[in-house]
């Protein structure tokens, strides 16, 4: 009867997958803000999308970490570097696109040791590889007996996840308006030539006249604009009267 259990929580569905990107997005946003409150002191936002707190990379890594290596739980080597490999691999692609679509960096790890085009390097990847062996065998063993605690009223559990995700959509919809808006309205405002010049869509002029500029700042504090040479300004620094973070303790 144990087994069965125990086989029947391992099976992986729609709805758990989905779960488990909420989780660990959201719980990845608390980890990275909680980070920026130690090491720079000020409460700011991590967050991917404009509204909700979500930490895509988390919420991806994790997922798939658990899709492909929960059957490794017991050999703690191989979880380590399948982890190191996946989240690695997620993250360089994560920044790649981002960088793409936008003209953005959300960060840039061009200053440390033994980095890959500043998108990954070796200190966080190993940090990739811990969280990934904490996950599978602390975290998501505790997160995965609450998902089947809720999911004993299944029509309600899948359908609190599926008016997130819907959230989420509309998110990622006015997000892209938004961060294409503010990609070339800097462009323009600065003069800096990036993949990105194009004019305002439809959209995007409804957003450069609803969103204020030190909001979008206030958002995305430690992002980059990148130019057609590969060289990259801190946006913050472009608006040196705005305010970045929310609130500050030192």
């Amino acid at each position: 009867m144990k087994r069965i259990i125990i086989e029947k929580q391992t099976q992986l569905n729609i709805w758990k997958i989905l779960y488990y990107f909420l989780i660990y997005s959201f719980i990845g946003f608390l980890i990275e803000t909680t980070f920026g409150l130690i090491t720079k002191g000020v409460l700011e936002s991590r967050q991917s999308l404009l509204i909700g707190p979500f930490c895509f990379i988390y919420g991806i890594s994790a997922t798939l970490i658990i899709i492909f290596f929960n059957k490794y739980k017991n050999n703690i080597i191989k979880l380590f570097i399948g982890s190191i490999i996946i989240c690695g691999l997620a993250e360089y692609l994560m920044s790649y696109i981002c960088e793409t679509l936008y003209s953005f960096k959300w960060w840039d790890y061009s200053h440390l040791f033994l980095n890959i085009n500043g998108r990954i390097c070796l200190i966080y990847c190993i940090f990739w590889g811990i969280l990934g062996v904490f996950l599978i065998k602390q975290i998501n063993p505790l997160f995965t007996k609450i998902y089947y605690i809720f999911n004993k009223n299944y029509k309600l559990c899948n359908s609190i996840l599926l008016g997130i995700i819907t959230f989420l959509f509309v998110d990622m919809y006015i997000s892209n308006i938004s961060l294409n808006m503010f990609s070339k309205k800097i462009a323009n405002e600065f003069n800096i030539d990036t993949s990105n010049n194009t004019s305002y869509t439809y959209f995007e002029q409804i957003a450069n006249k609803v969103i204020d500029v030190s909001a979008l700042v206030k958002i995305y504090p430690n992002m980059q604009i990148v130019d057609k040479n590969n060289n990259s300004i801190l946006i913050s620094t472009l608006y040196p009267n705005t305010i970045n973070y929310y609130y500050k303790i030192r």
